[in-house]
């Protein structure tokens, strides 16, 4: 929670109280955009966590500011909406993966579990006013939640970034969303997402024996958008993420392809190398983008 007059925290108080007054039938997380401040209802649908996460997250500056605990009790309804509490009662944290679904349609979860989402939930999570209370959750890292006595959950490395442009080998645009495995002998393999100067996106594979540096980068993009024989990929392909299928003895890659006509879809290649792949074109059609890796 941050005001224009840091010495006048009364604003932001405020605001948190309008939205707090506003959740969903007083049991959820709605959709807050500009447009609840000018409506009487606000729009309830999508609902995301990174806005419970944001929730939480001022409502737990509000007790460092005014001491009052009522702004505890609202930080921990906001978080009770990741487990269930909300307008489809369905839990958006999975204990089975670990992960958070990445929010609430009209009439369904969306069962996509993205880093985004996951990591708004475990800050929710983690936030030294909520953990010590008694939500029934059963996973791996239950005791160390505890234990635990710190408000962050990760640090970046401080060799951050460990690939940039200029790193690459023929001339591109920018890096970034890169979908990660390690291979059988123990080299990390990210599969970067590779704009190149057109604004158009392909594939390119980087290794690495420890992770973080002395990338070996393709001297060639290493899976090119091919719209000749998948016109969905007219505009390009995008955020890899993969999965080893030890049945099948290769890597299944699921991307976004990009096409004017039809926009964002989900897509499927196979790989055993990393240098020959076996696409299978789209599994999900657009504007459907509802994929996870395993």
């Amino acid at each position: 929670m941050r005001t224009p007059h840091r010495s006048h925290p009364e604003s932001g108080l405020n605001r948190i109280a309008f939205v707090g007054n506003y959740l969903p039938r007083q049991c959820g997380i709605a959709t807050f955009t500009t447009d609840l401040c000018k409506s009487v209802a606000p729009r309830r649908f999508d609902q995301q966590p990174i806005e419970a996460a944001a929730t939480v997250s001022a409502c737990l500056e509000a007790v460092r500011l005014t001491l009052d605990i009522r702004w505890q009790r609202e930080a921990r309804r906001a978080f009770e909406w990741f487990l269930g509490r909300n307008d489809l009662a369905v839990p958006l944290y999975d204990p089975a993966t670990g992960g958070c679904r990445d929010g609430l349609h009209a009439n369904r979860a969306n069962e996509n579990q993205g880093a985004e989402s996951t990591l708004a939930f475990l800050n929710s999570r983690f936030s030294r006013c909520i953990w010590p209370t008694t939500f029934s959750i059963q996973w791996p890292m239950a005791k160390s939640i505890k234990l635990n006595r710190h408000t962050e959950l990760f640090y970046r490395h401080t060799d951050n970034p460990i690939l940039t442009a200029a790193d690459w080998p023929y001339p591109i645009h920018s890096v970034f969303n890169a979908g990660a495995t390690m291979l059988s002998d123990g080299t990390t393999l990210l599969l970067c997402r590779v704009e190149d100067r057109r604004g158009h996106s392909h594939l390119c594979a980087a290794r690495s024996r420890t992770g973080v540096g002395d990338w070996v980068i393709d001297e060639v993009p290493t899976l090119l958008p091919d719209p000749a024989r998948y016109p969905e990929e007219v505009w390009g392909i995008e955020d890899p993420r993969i999965t080893h299928v030890p049945e099948l003895r290769q890597y299944v890659i699921a991307y976004t392809s990009f096409s004017p006509g039809g926009g964002a879809g989900v897509s499927l290649a196979l790989t055993e190398d990393f240098c020959r792949f076996e696409r299978i074109g789209v599994v999900m059609p657009p504007h459907d983008k509802d994929a996870a890796d395993g």
